[in-house]
């Protein structure tokens, strides 16, 4: 099932109109390499609670990934009656300006909360200390944002869940010809180069390394900025492939 995603320009002038916040509601802000082992259990106990927020860039490991390597990673936490009902991971940025945690690298964007959350956006900006938030995936879900989007469309999805040969066939009835073009390109390199496997996850840093060099060069023959020339940008794919 595809999920959809918003594209906005920003939740602008966040203070300008009238905010709302629950008696009971709390809203505090730590930086993102504060948070503790209570606090990380309660994000995965709300994500699991929550079909939308599978995606990895829901998870506290990536926002803790992101807290590494840049020092502008903050977390709001709104509570009720002393437990965290919902959690705002972002970036912070001159002028009270608040963006997605990893900007670009962040393919889903959202609150981390239970299925149907009622909040108040400005509230929770105001809480925060931000003026807007620039969100560009932000899942549809998340209704309360709803009055701040400017385009709906479908994201990228591959689904896996049923395994990788249930979803080549599903491909292949779809109709297009990308699985066939992958596979004629994998054999091209098998004669040309050798056998190929697939490893889920190496250590071998000399492959990482390999494999950053090969995406600098398509970004500069493509046009599009080297993420991996931005030192944060490679301390953070450094951090996933080695966690601490």
């Amino acid at each position: 099932m595809q999920h959809l995603v918003q594209k906005s320009l920003a939740l602008e002038n966040a203070l300008a109109g009238a905010a709302t916040q629950h008696p009971d509601c709390c809203i505090r802000v730590i930086r993102g390499d504060a948070m503790d082992f209570g606090l990380v259990k309660r994000w995965r106990t709300l994500r699991d609670s929550n079909p939308d927020l599978q995606s990895p860039c829901f998870a506290p490991e990536f926002t803790q990934a992101v807290a590494t390597a840049r020092y502008d990673v903050e977390v709001g936490i709104i509570e009720e009656d002393d437990e965290a009902v919902a959690i705002f991971p972002f970036q912070r940025k001159p002028g009270g300006r608040g963006i997605p945690v990893g900007g670009i690298v962040s393919d889903y964007q959202g609150l981390i909360c239970r299925p149907g959350f009622s909040f108040d956006p400005r509230e929770l900006l105001k809480s925060c200390g931000l003026v807007s938030w620039d969100f560009d995936r932000l899942i549809a879900t998340q209704r309360p944002f709803k009055p701040f989007h400017k385009l709906c469309e479908p994201s990228a999805l591959i689904d896996l869940s049923q395994g990788y040969e249930a979803y080549v066939a599903q491909r292949r009835a779809a109709g297009p010809e990308q699985i066939k073009k992958c596979m004629n390109l994998l054999r091209r390199l098998e004669l040309e180069i050798g056998p190929i496997r697939f490893v889920p996850h190496s250590p071998d840093r000399q492959a990482l390394i390999k494999i950053l060099g090969w995406k600098s060069d398509q970004y500069g023959k493509t046009g599009w900025r080297d993420l991996f020339a931005l030192r944060w940008g490679r301390l953070l794919v450094e951090r996933i492939h080695d966690p601490i």
